[in-house]
């Protein structure tokens, strides 16, 4: 009969396992997907790949065993300094849409200099690679292992400041209340592994028995990561993929991104026809929407290349032309269509009619 210990053991495994393959398959599907950020896919994709790397070594390490197979030793600390960097950069453009640039190349000081720190070990045999690992356990660890281990405590800290600070800067109204808990959830994650590393430091030179839980705690992390990002994938791509929101206009030397406030005008107008009063204005659009009304413009103008008024009065013809087109259009004049689309005036009516369609209501009708 399995004890218990051993039992978990199995589950710990399984959990691993699976979320690695399932790692592997995220980096390769999230490209494929057709609409939204292509930075987004990408981050989303390096993240899955960084986290199967990862969970791979582990296994190899606890499954096959080192001591049996000493050349499969490998060393991924610096891969562990390339997280915090590629989830910053997705909330980054979760918050203000600010893509990945060369000069960003700062962000991944850390990662190279822990591989500078640990290209000596890949030059060493498996012999020498576990007799160091066995060293390691036993609390021989070199000093540069403890700074390794603050460098990471330190970044895992700025990232999650920073990416808590884009997210309260931001304006809320533009959220949807599903990606604002996504993006909530990946702060949270950045918290954990800056508190995991802290506890590495403090217990790093005891004896390997006191720390196991701590590394199981890290995989279990990558591989509930891993899980929520298949299930997303599934379940609301949007959400992932930032879907609308890649896009960028320049005004004054101001960037203005084209995102899901727009989406959100477009359900508005369809479902409350709010263009069939006369009255209605960008400022009574700003006031609905809490957004300023020179955003408003650059949203409309990127969109549809055109003004407000104009994509306006595009959303009043399309009403008067059902009527216009409709069975029973010879009940109503001209004017009262004009009218009940929105249209202040007959003469309004025919301005905009021509200038959008490129005739007259009465050609429309015959």
């Amino acid at each position: 009969m399995l004890s218990f210990s051993h039992s978990l053991d199995i589950i710990w495994t399984s959990i691993v396992a699976y979320s690695m393959v399932q790692g592997y398959l995220l980096f390769i599907l999230f490209p494929t997907y057709k609409q939204g950020s292509r930075h987004a896919k990408w981050l989303l994709a390096l993240a899955s790949l960084l986290c199967a790397i990862l969970l791979t070594e582990e296994l190899l390490s606890h499954v096959v065993g080192y001591e049996k197979l000493p050349h499969l030793i490998l060393s991924t600390s610096p891969l562990w300094y390339l997280l915090g960097p590629v989830i910053f950069f997705y909330i980054r453009l979760y918050a203000t849409k600010k893509n990945v640039s060369l000069k960003d190349w700062w962000h991944f000081l850390p990662a190279v200099w822990v591989l500078l720190t640990t290209l000596e070990f890949y030059s060493f045999s498996g012999e020498i690679k576990l007799y160091y690992i066995r060293m390691s356990g036993k609390g021989a660890s070199a000093p540069i292992h403890i700074i390794n281990f603050v460098v990471f405590f330190t970044q895992s800290l700025f990232y999650l400041a920073s990416s808590w600070s884009l997210i309260k800067r931001g304006s809320t109204n533009e959220y949807r209340k599903k990606e604002r808990t996504w993006i909530t959830q990946l702060i949270i994650g950045l918290g954990i592994l800056g508190v995991l590393s802290f506890l590495s430091i403090v217990i790093l030179n005891v004896e390997v028995k006191n720390l196991w839980w701590v590394g199981s705690t890290y995989f279990i992390l990558f591989s509930g990561f891993l899980l929520v990002l298949f299930v997303r994938s599934l379940r609301s791509p949007k959400d992932l993929y930032l879907i609308g929101k890649p896009r960028k206009l320049q005004s004054n030397n101001t960037e203005v991104a084209l995102s899901e406030a727009y989406l959100s005008l477009l359900e508005f107008l369809e479902a409350q026809k709010p263009y069939r009063n006369p009255e209605f204005d960008l400022a009574m659009l700003s006031r609905e929407f809490g957004h300023s009304k020179h955003h408003l413009s650059l949203l409309i103008k990127e969109a549809t290349g055109l003004n407000f008024r104009d994509f306006i009065n595009k959303y009043r013809l399309e009403e008067a032309k059902k009527k216009l087109a409709s069975a029973h259009s010879k009940q109503f004049t001209i004017q009262s269509i004009a009218n009940d689309a929105g249209f202040t005036s007959l003469a309004t009516f025919y301005r905009a009619f021509k200038k959008l369609e490129g005739r007259t209501p009465k050609s429309f009708i015959d």
